[in-house]
């Protein structure tokens, strides 16, 4: 079986499903075939969207041509990496915490980062101006805070859940990766928590209007929402931020992902503007075949 749970909300459905060792558009395909999610009206390549496709694809339509039309991907860099083993080691002491129903202890954490680490590491090609050792004393600080002063209050129900959801009337096919869904039994509600290990806090406005955010509250319908920053500063800290979401932000999301899904099924995949940070050498790994072709690096 390939689904684990399913749930109707405002008549969509929500399918959250287990980790295959196939690819998503295989999952997808699986489920249409057993009529658990509508087959899209639209030709996307891969079969679906997802929050990165479709930021991707508003910063840039000709960068998300190179990655996901032609399938080029780009390098491993050091704090991808980073952001993967930080990303396994909460998943690995939450899910600890949930069986035992307190606390884990720290090294459950830093156990499951170091492991992590030292299997990803192979794959980085671009260290940038990072280290191994100060990326790796600044991650433990980091877990140590947050096992301190933030694990004692959550009550973590799913942890890195894959979500599926037809999304507006083109019944968009649409992929999300939640990391935490916690529980509040005081006030008896639930959150929807993303992890970022960014250079600074994510501001309340930033909060407030990320669309991550709300396409994960909206398929969820789960009004509360949080970033949790693990912020990488001089002297590393975890700030959480938290806002709420509204019906009309999730029918809004919906809005953005069709007219995106549109432009994609059309093979309509402008450049962005050239002033842009994003259309530099520096920042899309795209750059030398698309704007600075035949240059070199």
């Amino acid at each position: 079986m390939v689904t684990r749970v399913t749930t109707t909300i405002n008549k969509r459905t929500v399918i959250l499903t287990k980790r295959l060792k196939g690819t998503l558009k295989q999952e997808l395909r699986k489920l249409q075939a057993a009529n658990r999610l509508p087959v899209c009206k639209l030709s996307l390549p891969t079969g679906y969207l997802s929050v990165s496709q479709v930021l991707t694809y508003m910063r840039c339509p000709m960068q998300y041509y190179w990655r996901y039309v032609k399938g080029i991907t780009n390098p491993p860099m050091a704090k991808m990496t980073e952001g993967r083993a930080m990303h396994k080691a909460l998943e690995v002491g939450h899910k600890e915490q949930r069986r035992i129903d307190k606390s884990p202890p720290l090294d459950v954490f830093l156990d499951a980062y170091r492991d992590a680490w030292t299997e990803m590491k192979r794959e980085i090609e671009d260290w940038g101006d990072e280290d191994e050792n100060g990326i790796m004393h600044r991650d433990r600080c980091l877990l140590s805070e947050y096992r301190e002063v933030l694990v004692p209050k959550m009550n973590p129900e799913q942890i890195e859940s894959r979500f599926w959801s037809p999304f507006g009337k083109a019944d968009i096919p649409v992929v999300g990766f939640v990391d935490l869904i916690d529980y509040d039994k005081e006030k008896n509600e639930h959150w929807i928590i993303d992890h970022k290990i960014v250079a600074k806090t994510k501001s309340q406005k930033e909060v407030d209007s990320d669309l991550q955010l709300t396409v994960y509250s909206h398929a969820h319908a789960t009004p509360g929402v949080q970033f949790t920053s693990f912020v990488k500063t001089k002297k590393p800290k975890i700030s959480a931020v938290q806002s709420t979401r509204t019906q009309r932000d999730g029918l809004w999301a919906e809005k953005v992902f069709a007219e995106v899904a549109n432009g994609i099924s059309a093979g309509y995949f402008p450049p962005c503007d050239p002033s842009s940070w994003s259309c530099t050498k520096k920042w899309c790994g795209y750059a030398f075949r698309c704007r600075f072709e035949g240059q070199s690096q």
